[in-house]
């Protein structure tokens, strides 16, 4: 159970985590329009170039620039991606190292007024002092100097543990969730699926009657994912 300053320093840290966490991706998603747009100009071009060729050689070119530009942006997004998972993961720490929060957290530990006939505590030879004023009415809890980056509690055959980097580790998917990471990993196996199918569909010009195909249809097929890939 969380203390209202507990809660209070570690919603403000939180929001501006995932204030920054928003701006990396817009820059990502910008960088992503940015690509596709250099991908339609590019098809357009390439289009050209198709009727002049032939026909099937210029859908060949145009399907490996496009899947170019799809590989391209998507590594910018990973990377984005990446960057504010490391960056996340440094404020996070930096935030739970801060000597209040030991002492937040050292005295959610006290209150939790656990069952047990004695009880010791383990915590920064810097936190001892300040924790002595509360300690002189609890007799059944002992305060001894522990390692400097946690905090442990030992009631009988329990130990409770406090470390910034596993604080950290559990606050950063609640944070950066798993879900946002495999959208672009959908979105793009989606767009290789319709590239795909239209590169089968290339495949049957002997008989050119029988589909409407046109290398049109390549560049609306993929932009339409790309568009929801940005989304």
């Amino acid at each position: 159970m969380q203390t209202a300053q507990e809660k209070v320093l570690i919603k403000h840290q939180a929001i501006k985590a995932s204030r920054y966490h928003k701006q990396l991706i817009n820059s990502a998603k910008k960088q992503v329009a940015k690509y596709c747009q250099q991908a339609q100009s590019e098809a357009q071009a390439i289009r050209q170039m198709a009727y002049e060729q032939g026909y099937q050689d210029g859908v060949r070119q145009l399907m490996a620039d496009m899947l170019q530009g799809i590989e391209l942006s998507q590594r910018q997004y990973q990377q984005a991606l990446a960057h504010s998972q490391t960056q996340l993961h440094t404020i996070l720490i930096e935030l739970f190292n801060d000597p209040r929060m030991y002492e937040i957290i050292s005295h959610h530990f006290i209150n939790l007024q656990l069952d047990a006939p004695q009880i010791t505590m383990h915590v920064p030879t810097g936190l001892m002092n300040r924790l002595k004023p509360i300690l002189t009415e609890i007799q059944h809890i002992t305060v001894r100097s522990g390692a400097e980056d946690g905090i442990a509690m030992e009631t009988g055959d329990e130990i409770l543990h406090f470390s910034p980097t596993n604080a950290a580790q559990r606050m950063l998917p609640k944070l950066l969730p798993m879900p946002l990471r495999c959208k672009i990993l959908g979105a793009r196996n989606a767009c290789y699926q319709k590239i795909a199918e239209l590169a089968n569909l290339t495949g049957n010009t002997d008989d050119t009657s029988s589909t409407s195909f046109r290398p049109e249809d390549i560049s609306n097929n993929v932009n339409q994912s790309a568009t929801k890939q940005q989304q």
